[in-house]
């Protein structure tokens, strides 16, 4: 695929895509500079991983988690991961290079968003006994 095509493609998906999955809210958002998606789940105030940072967790999204910390309003906790690791396509805007091997798309980074909030809503379930 041609550097043009890539761009072909970010430009139709947009920077922006806000929605609800089982309950959680989530929110892609693209890296202004490099052109690649991140992915982010919010909990709220009462969840047991309120205020926790990504560093103290362990998650299966794509590269882990990258991010922890609070966007609009003080009773909302994010928690994010990008697709900027080896081998994931990451683009100098003003030099438009390519610089890893797979463009994770706007259709994978919903999948994984969607698979961070699943594990996020269990991680707020409490256990008996």
């Amino acid at each position: 695929m041609s550097k043009t095509d890539y761009l072909e493609i970010i430009k139709k998906e947009g920077d922006l895509k806000i929605w609800k999955h089982k309950g959680i809210l989530c929110m892609i958002r693209r890296h202004p500079g490099f052109l690649h998606l991140c992915g982010y789940v919010a909990c709220e105030r009462g969840h047991p991983l309120f205020k926790k940072t990504y560093t103290d967790l362990s998650s299966c999204v794509h590269g882990g988690l990258t991010f922890s910390g609070s966007w609009g309003g003080k009773d909302l906790w994010w928690f994010g991961f990008d697709c900027a690791h080896c081998g994931d396509a990451v683009f100098y805007k003003g030099k438009v290079e390519i610089a890893g091997e797979v463009y994770r798309d706007m259709n994978y980074v919903t999948k994984e968003t969607e698979r961070l909030a699943e594990w996020l809503k269990r991680q707020g379930v409490k256990k008996n006994g």
